[in-house]
């Protein structure tokens, strides 16, 4: 951005930002926060004036519980303690789509601690929810990144086994007509970040009917070891058929 234009101004008119990063490539809520930390960081040194357009004028992240019956099975693990002759080991969930994945079997014990990236169009899975959202990142007003470390739930609306959740970035782009487009990363041409369970979860159309939703915390900034976020899969909570309480 050139802090004096020709024309004498002192400030830009418009920022538009194009979402890729070298070494931030594919892992989309990085690139996301990325954003919003530059333009937080122009703001405050008024680079950026509050009468700025930015495009896109959000990031919405959002989420949707999953099955991912061969993600699910090599990077949860089949063993509760890895030994030293591990190599000797070979299990079947190890092979996805003919290719091992052993070495990843080696960190599966703690594989549900943290995100991973997927290009999920390329492994077997199965939506179990409807998207929910996890947190919006503001561009256009400066404002800070709403419900940050607040609890949301993902309602289930489908049986069968959850492994964990998808989440995904959605930028939201004014037209001139005044109607707002969406550019999303739930795509092929995308990966995917995936937050695992440490145990898969069955969810049955009883547990539907009466209702079933997962508690997960999207937090951003001031955490440990120097990380900008994380996301949390807390607990199952689901309604008594007879009493009707969770």
């Amino acid at each position: 951005l050139p802090l004096i234009d020709p024309g004498g101004n002192s400030s830009p008119d418009i920022v538009c930002a194009e979402p890729y990063y070298e070494m931030l490539e594919g892992w989309h809520v990085q690139e996301a926060l990325n954003l919003f930390y530059t333009l937080r960081m122009l703001r405050r040194k008024g680079i950026v004036q509050p009468s700025c357009s930015v495009m896109p004028k959000e990031a919405k992240i959002l989420g949707c519980a999953v099955q991912l019956d061969g993600i699910g099975e090599a990077y949860r693990g089949g063993y509760e303690v890895f030994s030293t002759n591990f190599a000797t080991k070979v299990s079947e969930a190890s092979i996805i789509r003919g290719f091992e994945h052993e070495a990843a079997l080696s960190h599966a014990g703690r594989y549900h601690t943290f995100s991973a990236n997927f290009p999920l169009w390329q492994y077997h899975h199965t939506f179990l929810s409807k998207p929910f959202e996890l947190a919006t990142l503001p561009y256009h007003d400066g404002g800070e990144i709403r419900q940050n470390g607040e609890v949301t739930k993902c309602e289930f609306t489908q049986e069968g086994m959850c492994d964990g959740i998808v989440f995904w970035v959605e930028y939201t782009f004014r037209s001139k007509d005044g109607a707002d487009s969406v550019m999303s990363t739930l795509t092929r041409s995308h990966k995917q970040g995936v937050q695992l369970l440490k145990a898969r979860q069955e969810i049955t159309n009883e547990n539907i009917k009466y209702g079933i939703w997962l508690s997960c915390k999207a937090t951003f900034g001031g955490l440990d070891a120097c990380e900008d976020q994380k996301i949390e899969l807390l607990q199952f909570t689901s309604k008594d058929p007879i009493s009707g309480r969770h």
